[in-house]
This record gives C-alpha cells, structure tokens and sequence, in this order.
C-alpha cells in the first residue's frame, strides 16, 4: 500500500473535514496538506516527522488524535538559538494559532522535545486547553509543553501523566468513564448479588492504589450503596456515579443491569448451537448465551412476548433471520464489531454494546 505522501499533495484542499492519516504512511512531503482550511479533526501517527510546513495554515484544526506508530514515541525538536522562528517545525507548531484539543492514544511512550511548544512570538500564545495523556506514557521532553498557559490535562490515577503533572505543578483531572458492570453469568448481574464498592474503581484506574469512594445510585431499587458495599436488590437499569476523593469533581458513571434470576435463562457452557426452534414460546425474560456458542438456528427464540434481552457473545457467527419471529421487545446485548451487532442493526433490533472492564 501507500507509504508516502507526496510535497504539495493536497495543497489548498478545501474537501477534508476530518482527516484520518493511515499508519501506513510513513512520510509526508513538504506542504502536503497546507491551506487546507477545512480540516477541523485529524488523527495521525505521532512518530510521523511532520517538519516541513505540512499543516501551516490549516487554520481550522481544533483537534488532533495521535495513535502510537511503530514506535508509540514523538520525534525530539533539538533546540537552536533560532527556535522561535522555526515553531512550525513540529505538526503541533504549524496549527498553533487554532488547535484546542489533542489527545494521546494507548500505546504512547514518550513526548518528545518541544513537540507541544506553544509560543508563536512575545505576545501570541497557543490556544491548546485539554490533553489526554494516556496510561503508557513513561517520558515527557524538555519544554513539551512550554509557553502553553491554558492546559487541563486528562490521564489516568497514579499513572506517570499523573505524577508529572503533580511535579510540575499543573492541572490534572483523572478521565472520567461510562462504563457497564457485568455479572460472573454474563451481561447482567443477578439479583442478591453483592460487589464491593472498590471494584469499580479498578475498571477505570490504571493505577494499583486504594481509593476512598462516594456513590450514589440512580435507582435504590435496583442497587443501593451500604458500607462500601453495591447491593443488587432487583431486576432493571441503574446508573451508579460515584467519585475518587482526591478528585471529587470528576463523575464516573457505571451501569448496572440487574436481572432476576427467576426469569433469566443461562445457557450451558458446554453450548456450541442452539438447534431450530430450541426456546420458542418461552416465559423467560433474559437470556445469556455462553461464550463459545457458534450458531443460532432458526426461530430458536420465537413467539416469546416477555423476552427482553438477549447476551450473544462474539463467538456466536451465524443467526438465523427469523430467530426472534414474534418476540417484539428483544434488544441483543453483545460486543462491538460481533456478528450479533451487525445482525441487529440489520432487522433494525435494538442493540446494547457491552463494555468489557
């Protein structure tokens, strides 16, 4: 495939909106994309040496995305007596006067030197507010960051982002997260279930530490807080906000849903397929379809008016059409690229996407 970009390339284009650079790339030419004053989001590999006047006067582009590359590390700017008449030798350098957002994928390393530099001349400062440094990062450069007055930055608790920005004296606020808390049988957690309130801390920090919590939930009757403890009272959805007391103004929401075990059917894990009409005309409300499941035949969960929920894991590859004939309140629970997914969204069936913790 293409690993070159070429100098004067897209010169002056006024198409892109959001521009996705491939990680394929590997070099880009002098001016590639310069003028291309539309371009208001671009995701790009941050060890793509852009140097050579790139993106100069892309005076649009609020957000840049950088993913890690091959080598998840930023180019060093070296520093010379002239440096603040070469800014726009770094990407972030030649949008200086527009960009507002960047955020650092998983994967990244290192800052490199002067890549976030944010000085255009005595009276002209950059413009960047947020930063989401992620939990793989172990180096900033010298003056990464330097003559940028108005940054937050956004990371993970007890991360090396977390500690830096403490040594420095800068703003830190952990990442905040919307995320579903499952049960041991699958997507829902059973009522009269437990689970201590510090798990769901660890499904957003990154960090091994202990964190004094507060919580609230949405719906007492579905879960409530006691001592630390979520307490599982009774089948339906609630949202669980709770918050670290070293960041107390940072909401973490998880969601939980809570099934009643008297109405849920939870396959075997032995299951390798569901045979034709295997549960039609059931009573059940939830079903959770086991992990290495591969086939669902035809009207497998039929003429059931009472189902509303039904957990197909990614192993599952062929779905009958007709599967849920007559099973009007079905929404399919599954992960994010599944069979399952592309499968609802075609018969226009309701879809919930686990998160995986």
């Amino acid at each position: 495939g293409m690993e070159s970009i070429p100098a004067y390339a897209f010169y002056g284009c006024t198409s892109f909106t959001d521009l996705v650079i491939s990680e394929n790339i590997k070099s880009m030419g002098s001016s590639a994309f310069y003028g291309c004053s539309n371009i208001c989001s671009l995701t790009i590999a941050a060890d793509l040496w852009c140097s050579n006047s790139q993106f100069t006067n892309c005076s649009r582009l609020k957000k840049i995305t950088y993913t890690p590359g091959e080598t998840g590390i930023f180019p060093d700017l070296v520093y010379n007596s002239n440096y603040s008449n070469s800014w726009d030798k770094t990407l972030a350098g030649q949008v200086l006067g527009s960009l507002e957002e960047v955020v650092l994928e998983e994967g990244i390393t290192r800052i490199g030197n002067y890549s976030f530099y944010g000085t255009l001349s005595s009276t002209q400062q950059g413009k960047l507010t947020t930063v989401t440094l992620p939990s793989t990062l172990e180096s900033i450069g010298t003056s990464a960051f330097a003559g940028q007055k108005n940054i937050t930055f956004y990371g993970y608790p007890g991360s090396f982002a977390d500690t830096w920005c403490k040594d420095n004296a800068l703003p830190f606020l952990p990442l905040p997260s919307e995320l579903s808390l499952t049960g041991p049988d699958g997507f829902f957690i059973m009522a009269g279930q437990t689970k201590a309130l510090s798990e769901l801390a660890s499904l957003y920090s990154k960090a091994d530490q202990d964190y004094s919590l507060t919580a609230e939930s949405s719906d007492t009757t579905v879960a409530e807080i006691e001592e630390s403890v979520l307490k599982i009272l009774g089948e339906g959805t609630a949202e669980i906000t709770f918050s670290v007391a070293e960041y107390p103004l940072v909401k973490h929401t998880v969601a939980i849903y809570a099934a009643d075990p008297a109405k849920t059917l939870s396959l075997p894990s032995i299951l390798t397929a569901i045979e034709e009409e295997a549960f039609s005309e059931g009573t059940f409300s939830y079903v959770i379809i086991p992990d290495g499941c591969t086939c669902i035949d035809s009207k497998a969960f039929a003429y059931n008016p009472n189902l509303l929920y039904v957990c197909i894991p990614e192993s599952v590859t062929e779905i009958a059409v007709d599967v849920f004939t007559d099973s009007p309140k079905i929404t399919i629970v599954t992960t994010k690229g599944s069979a399952a997914e592309d499968f609802g969204n075609a018969l226009q069936i309701p879809v919930v996407i686990e998160e995986r913790g």
